[in-house]
């Protein structure tokens, strides 16, 4: 049985040859597609009443000026709103769910159970996304379109309440979905860390050809493989664990980077930090076993950590970018140390 901890999301994928096709080619290289509002399956999407918005801020406008000053610029407001609104036409959106086991999802996006359902680490996703613009929302179900509210926006301590209204807001009747949205800086394709797909759950009625070529295209990488079942004698589904085919193929990616002269010197760490020394041979031995790790150029104790809660950063040569850190608190580096074999 599957066990959701919060941190494994859904998608459901299914549909004739071409599609499963396109889907694989997806998950061979480690990416998604991220959709624009307008070609979301829901008509409604980013439907939305912000004419009481507008109409109270003329009001406010008024008073403001007559009793305050001429000279505060309401203009201003108005262009970041209206914005805000044009903005979330052009961002991007991969939905997910909390669920893997839901009727009426693998009738409508698993092809009737032909199809089969990814199962998303999201420790993994959240790191592979830019930090420059991301969100994961919750989308909310609700009876009405929201309302933008001007007093609401002013007082709200959430920069992005608006754009949340905006992409995470659906009608009561898609409810079962139970979904999470991924929202990107733009639509099309986004890659994330293999390790990202943690489970695959095949459809009751998904071909015996297909399983074996989800199987082997995706072989190495350590997935868990699951086949729907259904629950005697009740309108309900649950999973079973399959065996990997090609569970003894070679690891995916597995490589340890070499490590650069002097990246380990402790010399130079903080006074405070130095009774946890040891560590910093910990973090480069995990780091250079990261699949995307070139090479560890040096590491050290984050400046800005708490005294009491240590970080630890391995900064590294990376395939997927030029450079980047790695950081683990001093508990996760001795779970992924002890899980070293080699």
């Amino acid at each position: 049985m599957i066990h959701n901890t919060g941190l494994n999301l859904y998608k459901y994928r299914g549909g004739d040859q071409q599609i499963f096709e396109r889907d694989l080619r997806s998950l061979v290289n480690d990416c998604y597609w991220s959709a624009e509002i307008p070609a979301l399956n829901d008509p409604c999407e980013a439907l939305i009443n912000s004419d009481g918005y507008f109409e109270s801020l003329s009001v406010l406008e008024k008073v403001i000026h007559t009793n305050v000053s001429p000279e505060v610029d309401f203009q201003a407001i108005r262009t970041k709103m209206s914005e805000l609104l044009e903005k979330a036409l052009t961002v991007g959106v991969f939905s997910l769910s909390k669920n893997y086991d839901d009727e009426l999802m693998w009738s409508h996006y698993g092809a009737a159970h032909h199809g089969f359902c990814i199962g998303y680490n999201m420790y993994f996703m959240e790191r592979s996304l830019k930090k420059y613009f991301y969100n994961i929302l919750e989308v909310v179900y609700s009876e009405r379109p929201p309302e933008i509210k001007m007093m609401e926006q002013m007082m709200s301590r959430e920069p992005e309440m608006g754009m949340k209204q905006l992409l995470a807001t659906k009608s009561l009747k898609w409810k079962n979905e139970e979904e999470i949205r991924i929202v990107t800086d733009k639509p099309g394709l986004h890659y994330y860390d293999y390790r990202a797909v943690g489970s695959i759950c095949f459809g009751l009625r998904m071909s015996e050809e297909h399983k074996d070529q989800l199987m082997f295209a995706l072989k190495g990488r350590g997935i868990k493989y699951y086949q729907m079942q259904m629950a005697e004698h009740a309108y309900r589904f649950h999973a079973v664990p399959v065996d990997d085919k090609y569970y003894s193929a070679p690891r995916y990616m597995y490589k340890i980077a070499p490590v650069m002269d002097g990246a380990g010197d402790v010399s130079g760490i903080q006074e405070h930090f130095k009774h946890h020394a040891g560590y910093i041979d910990k973090a480069i031995e995990v780091s250079r076993r990261e699949p995307y790790c070139t090479a560890v150029i040096m590491a050290g104790f984050s400046f800005t950590c708490p005294i009491d809660k240590p970080i630890i950063f391995v900064h590294c040569q990376r395939i997927d970018q030029d450079y980047g850190n790695f950081e683990y608190s001093l508990p996760e580096l001795d779970e992924l140390y002890n899980k070293i074999i080699d």
